[in-house]
This record gives structure tokens, sequence and C-alpha cells, in this order.
């Protein structure tokens, strides 16, 4: 197996190999103990010639392939004696002599020895004399032309160096000035829109980018509870005190009891005709189970009123009691008035209004959606110049106080506008804001001096720390 050592025994210091190489010195053949591309060294015997008397030798190299050999005819130069070991350098090794060893020595260590044919490429190639023997003589213009030539793109480059030392100047500059950059959040120049019930969007007038007023109307919820309840209190009033009675005055009250007796009667028939809508309607669940038995009850007493009154007057011929039954339902009357204003204006909740003037950023719901007083419905982008929240180091905290100036600008780099630290906190309370604080930080909020297009909500925008200079 072949190893590669350092070569002592040249001032050049090449790295040596073990190879098998055989060498004809004198019409003697030796063997290399360590050959390069820059000499060689062989092992001699006690009775071999003495090396040292002469400078230059003449010696025939042999290339050992698996069915081959090459020889190739170099000169060598006696190096120095040590113990049996005898050094030479290469004199004047011919560039095609040193790529057949170099090739020969790759070949060897990937084991393609069988690869002759690539030695034999070599031995064909072409020479080229390179180098310049006499020197290029140039006239008085192209001279003239070179030197135009070099002073130009002399300048170009001291151009090129100048601003390259501005741009770094610039740069370091930057970097020496701010302390800090991180992203931030827009808040604060936004209001979401509630509804005031639970129910299911019936329609939605609005759509986002849209210019609304305060007190437009966005939505409409499904409202049709309340307006059966409405409908059902128009029926209870207007059947509850026929007309006949209500123009009844107390002149009258003294008129014959048949009179009062047919006035009980038709009582009764209303509220056996109220009693039968108010069934149909509960089995078509337009009106509450408590609601039916309030028509129930109002058929059993005018019943009860009806049997009593016709007991009474077979034994009186005067009574009085028409005269609060007339009273009772007039309080009546007024009480489902009252209950009818009052669902009435709940019939208002039902509709959703814009809380602030601005322009819808969003829509939250889909038509036919459910809601509720806690999901809100739209957002609505006001006027006002928002906050910017962001998150510092705390090592930072010593350079920014309240009042700092810092900059803003878009998540591109384009500059915005200026803007001052407004306070400087642990804990923020905004289930709107997703920021992430990690630890060792705190959370600065920041006014911008002005508002503009790109304050648009929820937004990130890149804020930048100053570092205070002193000069």
């Amino acid at each position: 197996m072949s190893s590669i050592k350092y070569e002592k025994n040249s001032k050049r210091k090449a790295n040596r190999i073990n190879l098998p190489l055989k060498v004809f010195i004198l019409e003697k053949l030796y063997h290399t103990v360590n050959w390069s591309m820059t000499g060689l060294s062989i092992k001699v015997q006690k009775d071999d010639i003495d090396f040292s008397k002469n400078n230059f030798y003449d010696a025939t190299l042999i290339l050992d392939f698996l069915d081959a050999s090459i020889s190739l005819k170099v000169k060598l130069r006696y190096i120095h004696t040590t113990k049996d070991i005898v050094g030479f350098d290469f004199f004047e090794l011919s560039h095609k002599n040193r790529k057949i060893l170099r090739k020969y020595l790759d070949l060897y260590l990937d084991g393609r020895l069988e690869n002759f044919d690539e030695i034999i490429n070599i031995y064909h190639e072409v020479d080229i004399d390179t180098p310049i023997i006499e020197p290029v003589k140039l006239s008085e213009d192209e001279e003239i032309s070179l030197r135009r030539n070099f002073f130009q793109k002399s300048f170009m480059v001291l151009i090129f160096m100048i601003f390259l030392v501005i741009f770094i100047g610039v740069i370091s500059f930057y970097n020496f000035q701010n302390l800090y950059q991180n992203f931030g959040i827009v808040r604060g120049n936004y209001q979401k829109v509630y509804p005031q019930v639970n129910s299911k969007i019936e329609k939605i007038y609005v759509k986002v980018g849209e210019r609304v007023q305060k007190g437009d109307v966005l939505a409409d919820l499904d409202s049709q509870r309340v307006l059966n309840q409405i409908n059902l209190l128009k029926q209870k009033l207007q059947n509850k005190v026929p007309k006949k009675l209500l123009n009844i005055d107390k002149n009258k009250l003294n008129q014959e009891d048949d009179a009062t007796l047919k006035i009980k009667k038709e009582l009764l028939n209303t509220a056996y005709k109220n009693y039968n809508n108010a069934k149909i309607q509960l089995k078509k669940h337009l009106i509450t189970k408590a609601d039916f038995l309030y028509f129930q009850n109002l058929l059993l007493k005018a019943k009860e009123n009806y049997i009593s009154y016709k007991q009474k007057i077979s034994n009186t011929t005067k009574s009085k009691d028409l005269i609060f039954s007339v009273q009772n339902l007039t309080q009546i009357k007024q009480m489902i008035k009252n209950k009818k204003k009052n669902k009435k204006k709940e019939l208002e909740l039902y509709r959703v209004t814009a809380t602030i003037k601005g322009k819808i950023f969003k829509v939250l719901q889909k038509q036919s959606s459910a809601v509720s007083p806690k999901k809100p419905i739209f957002i609505i982008q006001n006027n006002k110049i928002p906050t910017i929240l962001v998150t510092l180091p705390i090592k930072y905290i010593s350079n920014i106080t309240k009042n700092t100036k810092v900059k803003l600008y878009t998540p591109s780099g384009k500059f915005i506008t200026e803007a001052k630290v407004k306070q400087i906190t642990n804990k923020i309370f905004d289930n709107d804001i997703n920021l992430n604080k990690k630890p060792k930080q705190v959370f600065i909020e920041v006014k911008p001096y002005k508002n503009t297009k790109y304050f648009i909500p929820f937004s990130a925008i890149k804020v930048v720390f100053k570092r205070k200079l002193w000069f």
C-alpha cells in the first residue's frame, strides 16, 4: 500500500510517495524508495558507484502498467546521500513528462492502471511555446489609447469605491443611530358592533368599504317572535272590551237589568271567540301556553260573571256591580296598551345600527347566522389617530422613556411618519390583539403624529426606536 510523506532532502519540500518506480542510472536498474514531481530517492549497495562525484546524471524512468510499460528520459541532479539512500532532483523536467508522471500517480492511486490510453493521449499533445521571447512594441497612438483606457477604468473604479464607502458609511450611521426595531400592531382606530339580543341575521344592508354615519341601519335581526306578541296584544285590545260597553256612561247604569245581562252575554261570546282563536294559534306555535291560559281564564271569568249576574238580577232589581266591571275592563285595556308600547320598543333592539361614523372594515357574520350580544357582527374603522403596540427587550428600556420619538415604516421599508412613546407596560388588556410577549420584554404603545392610509386596523407596522445621541 502506497503512502505519502514529507520530503526532507529538498528545499522545495514536496510531498513524496513510495509508489514503486524503476529507474536506470548508468545502465543499472534501481528501485525508488520514494518520489514526487520534483525528484526521487533510491537505495544503493556498498559496492555501487559514488554518486557524489558528479552533479548530473542521465536516467530513464520505467512506468509499469498492467500490460505495458513506458520509459521516460530525464536528467537527475544529485542532492545528497544519507546512509544507503541517495536523493536526486529532476533537472529541467519537461512539461509533458511532468504531466505523464502526475497522470501515472493519479491512475495508480485510483486503481486504474489499465487505462494506458490516457498516458498515450498526453504523448500526442502538441507542444506550444507560450512564453513571449521578445517584448511587444507599441506605437505612440497605441500607447496613448492604452493609457486613456487605463485612466478611464481607473476613474470608474475610483467612483465605485467612493459610492461604496458612502454606502457603508450610511449603513453604519443608520445602525449606530437606530437602537432597536420590531413590528407592531395597529389598534384603537376601529369599533366592533354587537347585537343587543339573541337572534339570527335576517338581512345585511352594508358591504366592506362602505361609509356609514352614526345611527345608520347595518342589519336587521329576526324579530318574528316580537311581532307575533304585538299582534296578539292588538287582538286582546280589540276584543277585550266591546264598543257598546265602552260607551256606557254612569247615567245609563240604571237601565234595565235585561240590557246589562245582554252585555254580559256579549262578553261571554267574545271570550269564547278569543279562546277558540288562541287554541288554534297554540297548535300553530304562534303563541305560548301562558298566553293560551290567559284567554282560558278570561273565558272562565266571563262565564262566571254571566251566571252570577243572571242569578243576582233575579233577587235584586238594581246593582252597581256593573260600574266596577267597566272600571276593571278599562284598567285591563290600559295595561294591554302599555305592554304593546313596550313590545314596540323591544322591536328596536332587533335592528343593528352603526355606533360611530366611519367605514365598514369587516363583516364578521353571514346572513342567517345566529348571533348574541357577545358575538360582534361588524368592525367599523374610524378616523381617529390609532396607536401601535410593539414589544421591546428590557435591556433597551433605559434608553426609552415616555414621549421618546420613534419612526414608523411599512413592512416593505417605506417611511410613514414619526411617533412618540405613549406608555410602557408589562401587561396589555386587549382581546383583539394577538401579540406574543417573550420573557424579558415589555409592551410599548406609540402614538403617531398624524393619521395615514397605512394605519389599517390589525395591520403590521415597523417601529424603529432611535438611539439617544450626544451631538
